[in-house]
């Protein structure tokens, strides 16, 4: 059954016929939802989907394709305060389902009378969460029974989960004219919902990969190392591995390790012991110890020094550590995740890296890919990106077709992060409701990240020196004219002149 929901989650994104409308295919993905709860047969339940109204209080009904006519007016404009009277399953992580009598709570004194036709007693409410953390709606499950879900109940609600804030917020991508336009990354035209897993936005095929990864190792225990440049979500994919499996709701420590200091990372990884060095007037727990039955994320694992690299081997080998200045072992009780930018291999072959404890760590391996190796998915995350950042006084409501083409053209060496900030500052900046490509940073503007240098000392001509010191001052500047001439020492209707010259725009 778990395959089956996932497949759904994949198609999600299939293109929109031309009759359909966004909500319309939002609803229609919502409904086949809520009819993979039914066909599980967990409980004798009604499954429903409700949207957060603009009061940011209320829920709408949004899909329940066992809803009787009868209930659909009680349902319209629902009250679901998370307060005392709404008790925490427990099993379920952050402690975010509740249960609710429908007997005794008042904000469900509507649907007391028409539950008691039905013999429903109790609904389950769960929170759907878009990949900012803002709530979008709730999984609301009408059940014959009081008792808290049990745990394969939470594990399928928690893949509906996803698929449901996919379905909603692939419905709210913002383009031009109320929408993106059709022709911005080449996205699929109609609006196609794309697959939100764990913040990670995108519904290319490589993405896809990588979420079907992060579902089959969520359901294992083996260590994991994930691969990517700076920016690409690799903490992303190990909180969605954690969140995903049976340690959902237990620690999860990042631990960032090429920001450790170098004498002081056995300390922060193992802990000490009180008197164990000069300065130690109490014992600490070491990070590896403080994430229990939970995860341990070493992020940046080919920074980590040679000494360390074999103190850790033994630590995963053995499954037990031991505190400086103790002869007692601790279990290791938690989940290693391990994530690097580099090349281990190569480091392995150069030897500043243990070939030993790379095959420890590399158990099951994920590559997320760049940024630029799947650019049909920057649609959906400037959308997501205009929402998070865009405000509430003056939103940002769409992208030009100028600053759209920008963002295609730009290889993005920072990737997700790069592009997430610049859109931040595009909107920060930007002067109207529309981001034009004036708000974009110069590096997007002109495809690059710096004008380029030369790469030995040969000397340039003189023409192709005074090109590259302007583009290098406009670049320094962001594009400030004025502030770019003073710098070099000239007017700035020379600067002008120039770039006319070299058929160079800004």
């Amino acid at each position: 059954m778990a395959d089956a929901v996932f497949r759904a989650a994949l198609m999600l994104d299939a293109p929109l016929v031309n009759s359909q409308s966004d909500h319309e295919r939002m609803t229609e993905a919502l409904n086949d939802l809520c009819h993979l709860i039914d066909q599980r047969k967990l409980s004798e339940i009604l499954p429903t989907v409700f949207l957060l109204a603009s009061d940011r209080k209320h829920l709408r009904l949004a899909a329940g394709p066992k809803v009787p006519e009868v209930w659909k007016q009680a349902l319209k404009n629902l009250e679901f305060p998370s307060n005392a009277s709404f008790r925490s399953a427990g099993a379920y992580p952050d402690k975010a389902v509740w249960i609710a009598d429908l007997r005794c709570e008042a904000s469900l004194a509507s649907c007391r009378r028409l539950g008691a036709r039905e013999d429903l007693v109790a609904a389950w409410a769960v929170p759907v969460f878009a990949g900012d953390g803002g709530i979008l709606g709730a999984l609301v499950l009408f059940s014959q029974t009081v008792d808290s879900p049990g745990d394969e109940d939470l594990k399928l609600v928690q893949e509906v989960l996803h698929m449901a804030a996919s379905a909603i917020e692939g419905c709210r991508v913002v383009r031009a004219d109320a929408t993106v336009p059709s022709s911005f990354c080449g996205a699929p035209q109609c609006g196609a919902l794309v697959a939100n897993v764990g913040g990670m936005i995108g519904g290319s095929v490589k993405m896809q990969h990588v979420y079907q990864m992060i579902k089959k190792m969520s359901e294992q225990d083996c260590p994991v190392l994930i691969l990517g440049e700076s920016g690409t979500g690799k903490e992303l994919a190990a909180r969605a591995i954690h969140n995903s499996g049976s340690r959902r709701g237990k620690p999860f420590i990042p631990v960032d390790c090429s920001a450790l200091v170098p004498t002081l990372i056995e300390a922060e990884l193992f802990g000490y012991s009180r008197g164990a060095f000069t300065g130690a007037t109490q014992s600490k727990t070491g990070l590896m110890q403080a994430a229990c039955d939970g995860t341990l994320f070493l992020d940046e694992i080919g920074d980590l020094p040679l000494d360390m690299q074999s103190k850790l081997l033994r630590v995963l080998q053995e499954k037990e550590l031991r505190r400086i200045g103790s002869t007692a072992c601790v279990p290791l009780r938690a989940r290693v995740i391990a994530a690097t930018n580099r090349d281990l291999e190569a480091s392995v072959r150069e030897g500043t890296f243990r070939q030993d404890l790379f095959f420890r760590l590399n158990v099951v391996q994920i590559r997320l890919p760049p940024l630029r190796e799947r650019k049909m998915d920057i649609a959906a995350l400037v959308g997501s990106f205009i929402d998070k950042f865009g405000g509430s006084t003056a939103p940002l409501r769409a992208i030009s077709e100028d600053a759209s083409t920008c963002l295609m053209a730009h290889d993005w060496p920072g990737n997700v992060r790069e592009l997430a900030n610049s859109i931040q500052r595009a909107i920060a900046l930007g002067l109207g409701p529309i981001l034009m490509r004036r708000d974009l940073p110069w590096s997007v503007r002109h495809g690059t990240n710096e004008p380029s240098s030369p790469k030995n000392d040969q000397p340039l001509p003189l023409e192709q020196m005074t090109r590259r010191e302007i583009l290098r001052a406009l670049h320094a500047s962001e594009g400030n004219m004025c502030v770019a001439a003073r710098a070099l020492g000239i007017g700035k209707s020379t600067i002008y002149r120039k770039l006319r010259e070299y058929n160079t725009n800004i």
